[in-house]
């Protein structure tokens, strides 16, 4: 038989075949992101009716004087997404751990008990003027919880309203889960003052009052490190000992709080600068400025 009566022969096979291809490719394309069966029964008493921590790609969260954005940076080369968080005009990197504690109570966050359709109005649920609101963006899941007053009972309890693509809810949530979704936007800004792991810098820069000097790796891989600059004497080796304490200074050298502008801008005059050079040529250098005495503390 030939090709052309074969194909002929079985056209009509070939076109259903393809017409059922193409129909659950479409009900895929259409249905990946709705809440399945599964999720709903698994997730009956979370606030989240589904939750996909990698289709997650910005959480805001908004509170009477302040907003923060966490977004959620395009994979690198490794393959990893990291955080930013921006406050008002301000970007910073994020703490990921604290990002990812933060999602996770979002994920395993649930109620207490149901609020009824119609038995309490919305300014009794303290939603017209409420103390938090938080939307997530997550693919063709979007979810918006907003925390309104406090409920009768149990003691510390909260109203929430959770709004989805397919309707709104209110539920009661415990004192517990209230206080770890109300947190302080700056608690997500990452801690970490130096910019490089000290294995990964090159070069260190110090500008100073009593002169300028650089350290420097002798060999790009080794840990030794040489001294140099006008008020150095120069391509001296570091002793061992002081150079290790340094590094070992720099690595825990993290932030206790974050000072408001105006009290940042009275102690703002830097005493001492240092700039760290990367190993790897592509990357920014990152610059740490000294201060002087925090005005209040």
């Amino acid at each position: 038989m030939s090709l052309a009566n074969t194909a002929k022969r079985h056209a009509t096979t070939l076109v259903l075949s393809a017409l059922a291809a193409s129909a659950a490719l479409y009900v895929f394309v259409i249905d990946r992101g709705a809440v399945t069966t599964q999720e709903t029964e698994q997730r009956k008493r979370n606030l989240f009716p589904a939750w996909r921590i990698d289709d997650v790609t910005s959480v805001t969260i908004e509170r009477p004087l302040k907003t923060a954005q966490l977004v959620r940076r395009p994979a690198d080369a490794n393959g990893q997404r990291f955080w930013d968080v921006q406050i008002e005009k301000d970007k910073f990197g994020a703490e990921e751990q604290q990002v990812d504690q933060f999602l996770g109570t979002l994920e395993f966050a649930t109620y207490e008990r149901v609020v009824e359709p119609g038995s309490v109005d919305a300014h009794t649920l303290g939603l017209d003027d409420p103390r938090l609101r938080i939307s997530v963006t997550m693919s063709d899941q979007p979810v918006v919880l907003t925390l309104g007053t406090n409920a009768s009972s149990p003691p510390g309890a909260m109203f929430v309203e959770v709004k989805t693509s397919t309707g709104t809810n209110h539920y009661v949530i415990n004192k517990e889960l209230a206080a770890s979704l109300d947190m302080d936007p700056n608690s997500f800004r990452a801690r970490r003052l130096v910019p490089y792991a000290t294995a990964d810098i090159a070069r260190i820069e110090v500008e100073s009052p009593a002169g300028s000097f650089h350290l420097e790796r002798v060999k790009p891989d080794g840990d030794e490190m040489r001294l140099g600059g006008p008020t150095a004497d120069r391509k001296k080796r570091v002793a061992r000992k002081p150079l290790d304490e340094f590094l070992t200074t720099l690595g825990r050298t993290d932030a206790a709080s974050f000072l408001p502008p105006d009290v940042a801008n009275r102690a703002s005059r830097p005493s001492a600068t240092l700039t760290f050079v990367s190993k790897d040529p592509s990357r920014p250098r990152g610059v740490l400025a000294v201060g002087g005495d925090c005005p209040d503390n």
